[in-house]
């Protein structure tokens, strides 16, 4: 998992670390992701302010302020905000390395999957368990398990 992360994130150009065990993904959850990741997943995904500010769980003013802050070594969210996008970022992860296309995994994660009940990936992944019936059916998927 942290090799197909590590390769989303672009950890070495974004953080400065290559990701290698899951104790330094925790490590950099707790430190906080820095802003420029959340930018940088913004762009990859194709997420407008008010989708990627959801989910993170702050206001699109939140959003704004932070990407103001001038100096963006040191712009970081918060623990929670950080878990909150690393599950995204999973997500995308997983997305990518089942459907072997990044163009593809975007259209899915933004498409509404009869697996999740006719619900967008992308608004469901926005609590834990959410993100688990995502991650389920990415499996079954993978797996040839008709959903």
């Amino acid at each position: 998992m942290t090799t197909v992360l590590s390769a989303v994130l672009g950890s070495e150009k974004l953080l400065g670390i290559k990701i290698k065990k899951t104790q330094e993904v925790d490590s950099l959850i707790r430190k906080g992701i820095p802003f420029k990741v959340v930018e940088d997943i913004k762009e990859k995904l194709k997420l407008a302010d008010e989708e990627i500010a959801g989910m993170l769980g702050m206001s699109v003013r939140t959003l704004c302020r932070r990407r103001q802050i001038k100096d963006k070594e040191e712009a970081r969210l918060n623990a929670v905000e950080s878990d909150r996008l690393f599950r995204v970022m999973k997500i995308f992860a997983i997305a990518q390395d089942v459907l072997e296309d990044k163009e593809q995994a975007i259209k899915w994660l933004h498409s509404r999957q009869f697996g999740l009940g006719r619900r967008i990936p992308l608004e469901v992944v926005q609590t834990e368990i959410g993100a688990r019936e995502v991650e389920d059916l990415l499996m079954r998927i993978e797996h040839g398990v008709y959903s």
